[in-house]
């Protein structure tokens, strides 16, 4: 039977119908029937203002007054009139109330089902504790979820307190407080934050320091109350001195034999590493301790932390991974080949010779890189992984020439769906990727890539992000120096035939122009003494803007 129970609770709790309603729905729904939602006047209909054409003005007031004598005469009729309907503006009011009416009752069967679900899991959790704590982890999720839709926040309280008492731990009122305040304003905002809100966190977060002291939270506990530690590690406001227990408590709960969520807390771990380095030291032990006993396909918070922007986190998560016995495991992680032949381009370089005996160690093969999804790191919002994805694009390169053309083609694509409002990240992702490639490409590339380049279509020279375009500019020299000696009768009357174009005036038309001076300076290099297409450059530079 409870099996049963708990599988209904988990359907009614689902949160997904109830987070789809928008705030105009809520609105809506509080309003009382036979009220419009945003209307001004409580049960009335407020209908278009038309000027009454049957009000009379004396002969002697028109004469004496003019126009003015009509509005004044208006102004005798009484205040309190309630202005009449039209036939047209009753059947519109009619219609917006049966329209409300219907989205009143669309969100009271999701909320009614809510609570139904909120209900059972209350019941379960006061009446079989035992039971209710073997599913910790699942139910207090869904209820959790359920506390972001402020058609529930109201009715919350008595489930949380139930999951708290459920824990298996005695513990203050203050924490299921405090799991509310978590629940509600996860992601943590702090220019949100009440004092209130604060205080609570950092009360149950101290009951939670004593109780595990006395004796470490069982896993499932651990699970439920986990929200409450991370909040408190990620908002500043609630002090030093409380983030020093929080992470106290995380330590005491590191023991190798026991389930606790691992994923969860190394992803807490590597966020505080990157962000607070007050922090940084004590997240690395630990979370090194925690990937000791980490199942190989459950390493995806690690994998992230490679991405990092910082080196020290990249380096501290590919300790981690060294820690991980089974690695890879008998089904390896879908990302954890690409992303381990990324860091061997690295630009630090413990981080490339940890990845590299990492990769060898896993007994991966390059052949089997995906290509794709190292496409995919191109458009990352941290430069280093873009950086080294193209370097890792041109070791492929290198290795197998003949792709070169099919590469080439979907950087082109990933640019062009990226154009006119689209990731710059993507954009500059393509250009150092351009850069990196330039000495495994042939001329077959070169036709393709030159035209894209230098072209007025607000593409590559021309590029409106400031940053795309000193990308696109360094792979265009790079593309120059390597092709420049025997691509000359292909990139020289195309640079000319974009300077010789008339002055269009635009922002993108100089920019192309700057950008093409550059380009032919560096071609210049490889003319031959004497050639009067030096001239020529020299006489371009003479007169560049």
């Amino acid at each position: 039977c409870l099996p049963v129970l708990l599988e209904e609770a988990r359907e009614d709790c689902d949160s997904e119908e109830l987070l789809a309603m928008s705030e105009w729905e809520c609105e809506v729904y509080w309003t009382e029937e036979g009220v419009l939602a945003g209307s001004d006047k409580k049960g009335e209909y407020v209908p278009e203002e038309r000027e009454d054409a049957n009000q009379r003005v004396s002969k002697a007031d028109r004469k004496l007054y003019g126009d003015l004598a009509k509005e004044l005469g208006g102004a005798k009729k009484k205040g309190g009139e309630k202005p009449k309907m039209t036939k047209q503006e009753e059947e519109n009011f009619k219609a917006k109330l049966a329209e409300q009416k219907a989205i009143r009752a669309r969100v009271e069967a999701a909320r009614t089902k809510a609570l139904l679900g909120m209900g059972v899991v209350t019941a379960i959790c006061n009446g079989n504790r035992a039971a209710a704590h073997t599913e910790l982890s699942s139910l207090s999720a869904l209820v959790y979820s359920l506390a972001r839709s402020p058609l529930l926040r109201a009715d919350l309280p008595p489930c949380l307190s139930a999951l708290v008492a459920a824990t298996r731990t005695r513990l203050p009122p203050v924490v299921a407080e405090a799991l509310l305040t978590v629940a509600e304003t996860e992601p943590v905002s702090e220019e949100a934050l009440d004092g209130e809100s604060v205080n609570a966190v950092a009360a149950a977060v101290r009951a939670l320091h004593a109780a595990a002291s006395r004796q470490a939270l069982p896993a499932p506990s651990l699970s439920a109350l986990f929200p409450v530690l991370r909040w408190a590690l990620q908002c500043s406001e609630v002090g030093g001195d409380v983030q020093d227990r929080a992470m106290e408590t995380l330590a005491m709960h590191s023991a190798s034999d026991e389930p606790w969520p691992r994923p969860a807390i190394l992803a807490l771990l590597i966020d505080l590493m990157a962000r607070a380095p007050r922090h940084r030291k004590a997240a690395i032990a630990l979370a090194l301790k925690l990937c000791a006993a980490l199942d190989p396909i459950h390493v995806g918070e690690l994998l992230d932390g490679c991405l990092s922007p910082v080196a020290a986190v990249r380096l501290a998560c590919l300790q981690g991974l060294e820690k991980v016995g089974s690695l890879p495991g008998d089904e390896p992680h879908v990302y954890l080949q690409a992303t381990l032949f990324l860091l061997q381009h690295d630009a630090e370089k413990e981080v490339a010779a940890l990845s590299t005996e990492l990769y060898a160690r896993c007994s991966f093969q390059v052949e089997e890189v995906e290509a794709e999804q190292l496409t995919e790191l191109l458009m990352h919002s941290s430069e280093s992984v873009r950086k080294a994805a193209g370097e890792a694009m041109a070791t492929l390169l290198k290795l197998s020439p003949s792709a070169a053309q099919e590469t080439v083609g979907q950087l082109k694509a990933l640019y062009m769906e990226n154009k006119d409002g689209g990731s710059v990240f993507a954009r500059s992702g393509v250009a150092l990727a351009l850069c990196s490639i330039a000495e495994h490409i042939s001329k077959r590339e070169l036709i393709v890539i030159m035209p894209f380049l230098v072209s007025d279509k607000e593409q590559g020279l021309s590029d409106p992000e400031e940053t795309v375009r000193s990308d696109m500019t360094k792979a265009g020299l790079k593309l120059i120096e390597v092709h420049g000696a025997g691509s000359m009768e292909l990139v020289h009357p195309m640079l000319q035939n974009q300077l010789n174009k008339p002055d269009t005036g635009t922002w993108q038309g100089d920019l192309l122009r700057e950008g093409a001076v550059l380009l032919l300076a560096t071609l210049a290099k490889f003319l031959p003494k004497g050639d009067p297409k030096v001239g020529e450059v020299m006489e371009r530079l003479v007169h560049a803007p």
